[in-house]
């Protein structure tokens, strides 16, 4: 585990390579960060006083990542990372503001909604350390061993793909907090295109429900995932696994005797597998509740994934059967420095041991996540600081690796 907020000579060298704007109207606050981004030898930096002067700049030259001041006279703010998605631009947000953390969240969201990259939020004054934190969450430099490819599939390429079972498993591992031991691993579906790249599932997800080959996806990744499974416990790795479902499979009433079957076949227990549902997407009715009522009495896990981000989590939690609680990593990010997040993550946890339910923490990247996590009781932490999601090649050799590196701790 690192010791402190630092970013890798491969992240660093990425970094250095891409171009800045920082928009503010204090001068102070522009020449500062410019020397601290100079210190870690980033070199194409251009400043501007308000939002207009940004807009000018990257029409005069695009940037990577934009630094934003929001209450700047003129066009403040707000008003540039609307215009910005207006515009399509395609760079990496970073706001900053002495405005209370509360709101600087409330506009990264808003800037997230609009289809932009939030790295992260900046409080006037700040550290070398947060400006490290935010600038590790730059991922165009492949911190997936494969990143995903930005081609599109279109609904002939993803079928063909489908039929020539061009779908792959990669796996993020689940590490549980308190002696940093590996229990297993999240499966996440990914796909290939003619030419053998990835892509990412937000090009393919959403054809496969509109076309409805969602069943076949869910099927083939099941079949790849349990296998891969089988394999490992064979080999003395009795690892646990979450698969995400789509909310669209879960109509089918003999899910939980197919997958079953499924593990029986594979000598994999039910009780090692856990079925992530994402808040968001789950509708009540008679037939949610005959199919996690099944999983449950066959001894599978069930695991409200992205606690938070739904319309009524409490109201779920009471009703339904579930044995885990995911914290969605858009609470988990900068809450070491928001009151706000803490509280919320904190009484996540709290909630979740109280229903007797094991609590996740998704999207964990710094080790000053790590700690508070610890420090609040969570059971288990997975995200970047841990592993980027890994090819099931890939697994055995970083899960030896990690032991060595553990060990003793």
């Amino acid at each position: 585990m690192p010791g402190s907020v630092k970013l890798s000579a491969a992240s660093l060298n990425c970094l250095c390579e891409r171009r800045y704007l920082i928009a503010d109207d204090s001068q102070a606050i522009r020449d500062y960060l410019k020397a601290m981004l100079r210190q870690l030898g980033i070199r194409d930096v251009r400043l501007a006083q308000d939002g207009n002067a940004a807009l000018r700049c990257l029409l005069e030259e695009p940037a990577d990542i934009l630094f934003c001041d929001l209450a700047m006279p003129g066009m403040d703010g707000v008003e540039l990372l609307r215009t910005l998605a207006q515009q399509s631009h395609d760079l990496a947000i970073v706001p900053i503001s002495s405005l209370e953390p509360r709101l600087r969240f409330s506009v990264a969201q808003m800037a997230r909604e609009r289809g932009l990259t939030v790295l992260g939020t900046l409080g006037k004054p700040f550290q070398e350390d947060e400006l490290l934190e935010a600038l590790q969450n730059y991922r165009p430099c492949g911190d997936e061993l494969q990143p995903p490819t930005d081609e599109h599939f279109d609904q002939d390429e993803f079928t063909e793909a489908l039929h020539a079972r061009r779908v792959h498993v990669y796996y993020q591992p689940q590490v549980r907090i308190s002696d940093r031991r590996v229990l297993g691993f999240e499966a996440l579906v990914r796909m290939s295109n003619r030419q053998g790249q990835i892509v990412s599932p937000s090009e393919f997800i959403g054809l496969s429900e509109s076309t409805g080959q969602i069943h076949r996806l869910s099927h083939l990744m099941i079949e790849a995932s349990l296998r891969q499974l089988g394999l490992w416990s064979r080999l003395g790795f009795d690892f646990n696994l979450s698969i995400n479902f789509s909310a669209n499979i879960l109509s089918k009433l003999d899910l939980p005797e197919h997958l079953q079957a499924i593990a029986n076949n594979r000598g994999v227990p039910t009780s090692r597998i856990t079925i992530e549902l994402t808040e968001s997407q789950l509708k009540t009715g008679a037939e949610l509740f005959d199919v996690m009522s099944r999983f449950r009495m066959k001894g599978f896990g069930l695991s409200i994934d992205d606690f938070g981000t739904g319309d009524s989590g409490l109201t779920r939690l009471r009703s339904m059967p579930f044995t885990e609680l995911k914290i969605d990593q858009g609470f988990v990010k900068g809450f070491t420095r928001d009151p706000d997040l803490r509280s919320i993550v904190s009484n996540s946890i709290q909630l979740g041991h109280e229903l007797g339910m094991l609590v996740v923490a998704e999207g964990v990247q710094t080790l000053a996540e790590w700690k508070v996590l610890q420090k609040a009781g969570c059971d288990i932490a997975q995200g970047f600081l841990i592993s980027p999601p890994l090819p099931a090649d890939k697994v055995i050799p970083w899960v030896q690796q990690w032991h060595r590196l553990h060990q003793g701790d």
